[in-house]
């Protein structure tokens, strides 16, 4: 396989950076895993909205969720290890005395085309007061569990597992939910 050009790694940074991740953070998961979603969607150019969420302890496990125009891609790993990340992956590809990168004990992968979407559910929702100038308060809502279903009886469930009260994180979750939407229409 092609390693990614410079414009594709700024798409896949865009695309993979945990959502969950604490105030700016830019936490990627390991490279294997950016490799497995690019051979599902085929280049990072291709994805239109993604999700991808990071469970960092006991055991690290990623998930990455990418629609692009004509599929919808899941990838899962499971690391027997804490914080394991594409930082900590590249040191140990670079061989700076961590030893060899870590195999994840469980992946999972998978891709369906949009058009076996079935069902799109929104299974919880976020309330938000924010005070604005003079006193005025304003109400927000936005769906923090969504379910995706589809034709084989099959689903997946997706979420932001931390609130999204930091707005540059909400346009990339919106735009997913979105896209899971519009697929299941």
């Amino acid at each position: 396989m092609i390693p990614p050009s410079e414009q594709e790694w700024a798409q896949i940074d865009r695309h993979t950076y945990a959502a969950n991740a604490p105030g700016g953070a830019v936490r990627l998961p390991p490279y294997s895993l950016i490799l497995t979603l690019r051979t599902l969607v085929g280049t990072a150019d291709n994805i239109v909205a993604s999700h991808t969420l990071l469970s960092p302890e006991p055991d690290t496990v990623w998930k990455l969720w990418a629609f692009s125009v004509d599929s919808i891609a899941f990838v899962e790993a499971k690391y027997e290890t804490d914080n394991y990340d594409y930082g900590e992956d590249d040191q140990r590809r670079q061989g700076r005395g961590l030893g060899n990168p870590v195999e994840p004990a469980l992946t999972t992968a998978w891709s369906r085309p949009v058009s076996t979407v079935t069902a799109f559910e929104i299974v919880a929702v976020r309330y938000i007061s924010r005070n604005r100038e003079f006193g005025r308060g304003t109400s927000e809502f936005y769906p923090t569990v969504i379910k995706i279903a589809f034709t084989d009886e099959t689903s997946t469930v997706v979420n932001v597992e931390r609130s999204l009260d930091d707005e540059s994180k909400r346009p990339r979750w919106e735009a997913f939910v979105t896209a899971a939407r519009q697929a299941a229409t």
